[in-house]
């Protein structure tokens, strides 16, 4: 026999010992006078049973945590993290931290770019909506509930760009409202790397460029006054001269760019990789440069709309000699150019 307080548990070796020594227990108590919870008792023999919030499992010989002292714990953090929030509102007729705690929220949403914290939006409103059809609740949301809704996508053929989006979205809404994170479970970090390889295709390569393909494509376009075409080579020399996404050549300015003898450099504003937007650098060789003086050159001379003056080095180079769906012509000639 084990006692602790008022909870005890018997042992015996076999079922008809522990349950004539059960029976003996129960009768004895109550010729003592106690009353015994008979929600909680159980005198039949069993081998597992959950006793002082463990599951006693005599057949295995394990011993676990049960699962509504999980939940109950999990509950209570939950509980706990979401008064981070509210622990502020103390602070919020204080006219010294006032005006931070009101800018908090979107402190921490800018640790995202405003792109991603969109699309988690539009993927946690249709996480949202999903679990008010079935009935279940979305923040906190269970592991069991995320699983399923998880499992659903993959079963439907989802692309991995939607599991991706959806997963992400839930964990960080999670995280954001302080709720207790199902995303973090390694059962259902499983099924998402499951869905994940189940889901991807083979990925088909593109040929890379070559500085043969280069040298065709100034052979044919480099000699020219059309801003069409110095456009086109530019944009190809820069971009696999300076390893440049497209998004970084699209915001190139003129007055990012530095003319020298041997070299050109190119200040990059805003760039992908660069989260923190201290701007970066990147140094081309020689080889790009006549192409974009003459670019330069070319627009400036050769088009009476555009001032000459300061704005210039204001407007963005691959921008140059973009032309309005009415006035182009099919030419790229410089009569049809806009600003």
């Amino acid at each position: 026999m084990v006692v602790y307080l008022d909870d005890g548990m018997g042992i015996a070796e076999n079922f008809e010992t522990c349950s004539k020594i059960s029976k003996i227990v129960e009768k004895d108590l109550l010729l003592s006078g106690f009353i015994a919870n008979t929600e909680k008792s159980v005198w039949e023999p069993v081998q597992v049973i959950e006793w002082l919030g463990f599951v006693w499992n005599f057949k295995d010989c394990t011993l676990e945590i049960s699962t509504k002292k999980l939940r109950t714990l999990k509950e209570a953090i939950s509980n706990l993290v979401e008064d981070q929030w509210k622990q502020f509102e103390t602070y919020t007729n204080d006219s010294r931290f006032a005006s931070v705690i009101r800018d908090l929220p979107s402190f921490v949403e800018s640790a995202r770019s405003s792109a991603t914290i969109k699309k988690y939006k539009c993927y946690f409103k249709k996480f949202e909506k999903w679990c008010n059809t079935c009935s279940l609740e979305c923040l906190p949301a269970t592991i069991t509930t995320v699983s399923l809704y998880l499992g659903g996508l993959i079963q439907q053929g989802s692309s991995v760009a939607i599991l991706d989006s959806s997963f992400y979205a839930i964990k960080w809404f999670h995280d954001f409202h302080f709720k207790h994170n199902p995303c973090s479970d390694k059962f259902l970090g499983l099924i998402y790397e499951g869905g994940r390889r189940l889901l991807s295709k083979p990925i088909i390569k593109k040929e890379p460029i070559t500085p043969d393909i280069l040298n065709r494509i100034v052979l044919k376009f480099g000699d020219s006054s059309d801003l069409k075409k110095l456009r086109v080579v530019v944009l190809f020399l820069l971009g696999f001269s300076g390893f440049l996404r497209y998004s970084e050549l699209a915001n190139i300015k003129m007055s990012n760019i530095e003319f020298y003898d041997s070299y050109i450099k190119i200040c990059i504003e805003k760039s992908k990789t660069d989260l923190y937007r201290r701007g970066n650098s990147v140094i081309i060789a020689a080889t790009a440069a006549p192409y974009l003086n003459m670019l330069y050159v070319t627009m400036v001379t050769a088009n009476p709309k555009i001032d000459t003056a300061q704005p210039i080095y204001d407007m963005y180079v691959m921008a140059l000699s973009c032309t309005s769906s009415s006035s182009y012509d099919g030419t790229g000639s410089l009569d049809n150019m806009k600003k």
